[in-house]
């Protein structure tokens, strides 16, 4: 049956969050005046902040829409308020905020395009792709499995061969942060001193001290950095054992079965573009370009920690791909399906 484009209706992407649609539908609102007809869009554009307001509604309304679209059988409502015939439609008012801090002329009248939210497909080849939600779940139990070996074990890992290996190194960062934790007592209870004394001369003698403790306490940190970094070969070997660990656990059973932990749970199963089996290659591939991603940056120290949230955030843009691919499925040619 035909479905409307709630998304088209109140003027937002397909992946705007819920602050964007609820600054949108608020926008639309206050477009309408007191007549029958803008009661009647009223309704219309309540029922679509109701669905897309919701997650779970979300979710079911965004599977409906997929197939609707592959069927063409979409129902793109008029847009409700003064868009024009071009297709579109006012700045909400967040942006014309933005377009007149720019200095931006007539910024309060300015339209802009309407994204066209992005059409999944619901199979390919004949083959029932999975939907977003079991993907996300599934994606939820790998991830937390993966997150486990290579962040909590490996630092795990890495601390017992620290102690047993370079104890001397350990030894020394400890008493780098004592040491640092001393000093910043010292300089609290400086400034509070500081801020009591009445006496001019004696509140410029205790600043003076404060700063000479924060240079102190600078030079500890840069110590305590320059200490730590020699446990950094540990870290990248306890992390490279904890990618190969990951390897085993999600590639060999998805290279025999389709399936790693995750999608096992959740049904789904791990294949090439043509729906046959992804096998090794699509397997290792499909996981050797995440696992492989993060044991690089590994070795960045603090950094490394930014890495996870590109590794995320690639696996996750299948909610954004009309073949509904994360960043590694196009690389490694695979697709996750139902089964």
């Amino acid at each position: 049956m035909p479905v409307e484009d709630y998304y088209s209706l109140i003027g937002v992407s397909s992946d705007a969050d819920r602050d964007e649609i609820k600054e949108a539908y608020r926008a639309r609102r206050s477009e309408l005046d007191d007549s029958d007809g803008a009661k009647a869009a009223a309704a219309q554009l309540n029922k679509a902040w109701n669905v897309l307001s919701d997650a779970n509604q979300r979710d079911k309304y965004d599977d409906q829409l997929a197939v609707a679209k592959a069927d063409d059988n979409v129902i793109i409502p008029e847009i409700v308020g003064t868009a024009g015939s071009n297709g579109s439609r006012p700045l909400t008012k967040a942006e014309q905020r933005r377009a007149r801090m720019q200095g931006g002329k007539g910024a309060k009248n300015a339209t802009r395009p309407v994204r066209t939210p992005i059409a999944q497909s619901t199979e390919i080849n004949g083959v029932p792709l999975a939907n977003n939600r079991d993907r996300v779940m599934a994606l939820v139990i790998d991830g937390l499995i993966c997150f486990a070996i290579l962040f909590v074990g490996a630092t795990a890992v890495s601390a017992k061969m620290a102690d047993s290996q370079k104890p001397e190194v350990v030894k020394k960062v400890d008493q780098l942060q004592k040491s640092q934790t001393s000093t910043q007592k010292q300089i609290d209870a400086t400034a509070k001193q500081r801020d009591a004394e009445k006496d001019t001369t004696k509140k410029s003698a205790l600043n003076a001290q404060k700063k000479q403790l924060e240079t102190k306490f600078d030079q500890l940190q840069k110590d305590i950095i320059k200490e730590d970094g020699k446990l950094n070969g540990l870290r990248v070997t306890s992390f490279a054992g904890g990618t190969v660990l990951a390897m085993l656990i999600f590639a060999v059973p998805s290279a025999l079965t389709g399936r790693s932990p995750g999608k096992a749970i959740r049904k789904l199963k791990l294949v090439k573009m043509d729906g046959s089996p992804a096998g090794w290659s699509g397997a290792l591939t499909h996981y050797g370009v995440v696992l492989g991603f993060l044991l690089i940056t590994s070795a960045l120290g603090q950094l490394a920690q930014i890495s996870w949230i590109v590794a995320v955030f690639g696996v996750s843009s299948f909610n954004r791909n009309p073949n509904r691919q994360g960043w590694h499925d196009r690389i490694a040619k695979t697709l996750v399906v139902q089964g």
